[in-house]
């Protein structure tokens, strides 16, 4: 498998945002009509039914289209993206991700010319997808679909510290934190958050994981956002067999760090660390 950043740029939605409209002075001026909202925005998604083709341009800052679809309580329901350009999805740039009622359960496993998903989560409600483009140079043409739909047994709710798979609970990360996360092929996830005051400072951030192979596979990992909840970045393979970030000259505020483990079977033990210089 190869080893690839996991990007999730809607953030984790640990929030929303309204516009309020200004009033301007005097009975003098009409309304001006409302303008239409596009389709595929994160305001206004495409209602995914079977399958769905179309287009992102190339953007370093992303490109996005979002889905939406009903989601029955311990059913799979399996995603697949499919770009005839594999090159956006072996370097990391393309692929999707996958909300539960606002909150973020899976990001897409790359294959070859495909992304993969398949949503299996304890409650009903509504799934956004967001399929992305990362890549400053290539645009894609894809095709999102949905497969069948099976009923499973209810899933147990994971417990380990820091978990957003049902909760959405961002613990604050001291110097260090450790956990476990059990091995599934959907994702297992904790969140961690950091306070970043000083943008003239290096902040790094470092896991080491129990066992390693996961890591080198590319099946564990973890991904930093902004206090927007836009993605700053995934965490690369160092030499010494650890994963690290640094933040260098970034916006001031609280950043999340999302640890997330891929793996079908193996449970993975991590240790997430802090330092700053």
């Amino acid at each position: 498998m190869k080893t690839v950043n996991k990007r999730t740029i809607l953030g984790l939605l640990v929030g929303s945002s309204t516009i309020a409209a200004v009033a301007l002075p005097g009975a003098a001026f009409a309304a001006a009509p409302a303008a239409p909202v596009e389709a595929g925005t994160a305001s206004n998604p495409i209602a995914l039914s079977g399958s769905y083709s179309g287009t992102l341009a190339a953007n370093s800052g992303g490109s996005y289209d979002y889905f939406q679809l009903p989601y029955t309580a311990n059913s799979s329901v399996n995603l697949t993206l499919s770009l005839p350009n594999a090159v956006t999805l072996e370097n990391g740039a393309s692929g999707f991700n996958v909300y539960l009622n606002g909150t973020l359960i899976g990001n897409s496993v790359e294959n070859a010319t495909t992304a993969t998903y398949t949503i299996n989560a304890p409650a009903s409600g509504t799934a956004l997808v967001q399929v992305y483009n990362y890549d400053p140079v290539n645009g894609i043409n894809f095709t999102l679909s949905t497969g069948s739909t099976s009923s499973t047994a209810a899933t147990t709710s994971p417990t380990t510290v820091g978990s957003a798979a049902t909760t959405g609970a961002i613990m604050p990360l001291g110097g260090s934190a450790s956990g476990s996360l059990a091995g599934n092929s959907g994702g297992s996830y904790a969140l961690y958050s950091v306070n970043y005051a000083n943008s003239a400072q290096m902040l790094t951030l470092t896991m080491s994981t129990t066992p390693s192979v996961d890591v080198t596979q590319g099946a564990a990992g973890f991904n930093v956002y902004d206090a927007s909840g836009n993605l700053v970045g995934g965490a690369t393979l160092q030499s010494d067999g650890t994963l690290a970030l640094t933040l260098n000259g970034n916006p001031t505020g609280t950043y999340t760090v999302q640890v997330y483990n891929y793996d079908p079977t193996n449970t993975i033990s991590y240790t997430l660390t802090q330092s700053a210089s």
